[in-house]
């Protein structure tokens, strides 16, 4: 898909959804089944070649029209009456969620077209839905990348200092603020989005060799106990260590319960020492 194309989707988006039709919106334009006219289909589906929201539930929209009827969630953070299913913190019936969600989503779209972004880190919806719609709205100035992990990564590796303290907002102006003024938008952001995949296959491949490295550990029987697990953040150091310290201290358990990693963690809590002095 080319710049060009990237940029009319966008519109068509806005074309079919501007604000003034959005603060009318119905339910059921909003979530249907014939997902060619609702704005959550084209939210996920229709554009996702400029930044992708799949994953999840369809939780992640607040209220959803639900085509499997046969099954009940009846868990308490969620509601349904049967036809749709929503979470329950914004209102009890359909009808009252609804409403209060697209109250948030016109809040988002007000915010981002004053280029209030500190406000849409405090408006209470799933983070990819809201900061997808706050790309679609925008001028611009929002990153269309919207996995919280990778733009906390991305904004660390394009050099913001303490990146996963600050909100996500801030990591938006910032990483906007590094685009070079003779890059455009979408190749920028699909630069970024590249580093950021070639940088998570790199962790993947360390973790894959840490993990070989603690297995030959744990199968040789004349292993020293004097053993440093070493590599880079996230490749598996902590979770092997549990593994590792058990078939030296409590063989006949690990053997027990290898691949049972409750019990491994539970064991291993037992096992530690806490208190020095003692």
């Amino acid at each position: 898909m080319t710049m060009s194309d990237k940029e009319e989707l966008k519109q068509s988006f806005l074309d079919k959804w501007p604000l003034d039709h959005v603060k009318k919106m119905t339910l059921e334009e909003y979530t249907n089944l014939n997902r060619e006219g609702s704005f959550c289909y084209w939210l996920e589906s229709k554009t996702q070649d400029i930044g992708s929201i799949w994953g999840g539930s369809a939780y992640k929209f607040g209220i959803y029209k639900r085509n499997n009827t046969d099954k009940e969630d009846s868990r308490d953070a969620y509601r349904t009456d049967g036809e749709y299913g929503w979470v329950a913190k914004y209102g009890d019936t359909a009808d009252q969620a609804f409403q209060n969600i697209r109250s948030l989503i016109v809040g988002i779209i007000e915010a981002v077209q004053q280029d209030n972004l500190d406000a849409i880190d405090d408006i209470d919806l799933g983070p990819a839905t809201k900061w997808k719609i706050a790309f679609l709205y925008s001028n611009y100035q929002v990153i269309n990348i919207f996995k919280s992990s990778a733009i906390y990564e991305i904004a660390k590796q394009k050099g913001l200092e303490s990146a996963n303290q600050k909100p996500i907002s801030e990591l938006h102006r910032y990483l906007i603020s590094q685009k070079p003024e003779d890059t455009s938008y979408f190749d920028y952001t699909d630069q970024l989005w590249q580093e950021y995949n070639e940088s998570s296959e790199s962790k993947e491949s360390t973790k894959d060799k840490t993990t070989m490295s603690v297995n030959h550990i744990l199968n040789n029987k004349n292993v020293s106990l004097n053993t440093i697990l070493f590599g880079p953040p996230g490749t598996g150091k902590t979770y092997h260590t549990v593994d590792y310290a058990l078939s030296i201290v409590d063989p006949v358990y690990y053997e027990r319960y290898q691949g049972n990693r409750k019990k491994l963690v539970e064991r291993f809590k037992e096992l530690l020492i806490t208190d020095w002095d003692n």
